[in-house]
């Protein structure tokens, strides 16, 4: 169908501006590594409002030394990043400018290499915005795809990457299979006589593996059902599973659920996952 190839060619463009993100970020780690190695001590993220606007204006700590606090509030404000904190982060961002031990000498391309990247970055950020709104509007024409936005947590990136990893979900005809792609079916080590572990194979594709992971992780905060599944495997009394072992388990839950409400067609029903699983239902008292 037309809005398949459509997807399909969508997400290879997306997976190389994210390449291109990815690369692009590595490159302005390293520029800070070595010219203003302090600058992530006082931003978390260079790439927040504030920080960004300092790497845009004034990146370099001979810089900072000779610019006014007012001045530097005046250049946050442009990008609405002011707070009533913000004069004590730019006290400890003169400060870490000060004492900052990067390098002294080609400061003049440095600085254009910094404005170099920051523009590039702005620009592919606003350009993998505009393709994944686009990209958004496909995907929703796809049979199914409406239906896996139903499951809380899950959401229209998390989809799209997906489908990049998977296609179209009902090619597979089992979540077996899926598992079975991501390398997330188990094996058990053993040899002779002694039985070993059971493990996942890893045999199968890192990035949906990963993908799969990146997801679980915050519906065992946000989505009811899964939340008290996680509860439940790492508390039982008869072998309670270590938090991860538990995650692994409820990644095979999550594609067993995005299978069959993707194959039928049909909203995600947390209340009826919650009443299927009779330990949930008294747990939660449905």
């Amino acid at each position: 169908m037309d809005q398949d190839a459509e997807v399909k060619a969508g997400i290879t463009i997306r997976n190389q501006i994210v390449g291109d993100l990815q690369a692009l970020q590595g490159r302005i780690h390293n520029w800070l590594d070595k010219y203003f190695p302090e600058f992530l001590t006082v931003f978390k993220d260079w790439s927040g409002k504030m920080a960004l606007a300092t790497l845009e204006h004034i990146p370099l700590p001979v810089q900072l030394n000779q610019t006014t606090p007012e001045r530097v509030a005046e250049i946050w404000s442009t990008y609405g990043g002011v707070q009533r904190t913000s004069h004590k982060r730019i006290q400890r961002l003169q400060e870490a400018a000060g004492r900052s031990v990067g390098l002294t000498v080609g400061l003049q391309m440095a600085q254009r290499e910094i404005a170099t990247n920051i523009k590039r970055y702005k620009m592919l950020k606003e350009e993998l915005h505009a393709l994944e709104k686009q990209l958004e509007d496909l995907v929703l024409t796809l049979p199914g795809i409406a239906e896996m936005l139903t499951v809380p947590g899950v959401g229209m990136v998390t989809v799209i990457e997906l489908y990049s990893e998977l296609g179209d979900i009902k090619n597979f005809e089992n979540p077996r299979q899926i598992l079975k792609y991501a390398g997330l079916n188990l094996r058990e080590s053993s040899s002779g006589k002694h039985k070993g572990q059971t493990r996942i194979t890893k045999r199968g594709r890192a990035k949906l593996r990963a993908l799969l992971f990146r997801t679980v992780m915050p519906l065992v905060r946000h989505n009811r059902a899964f939340k008290a599944l996680h509860q439940y495997y790492t508390t039982r009394q008869e072998n309670p599973l270590r938090k991860k072992q538990s995650l692994i388990v409820l990644c095979g839950k999550l594609v067993r659920v995005l299978h069959t409400v993707g194959q039928k067609q049909c909203p995600f029903d947390e209340e009826r996952m919650i009443r299927d699983i009779p330990h949930l239902s008294l747990a939660l008292g449905a």
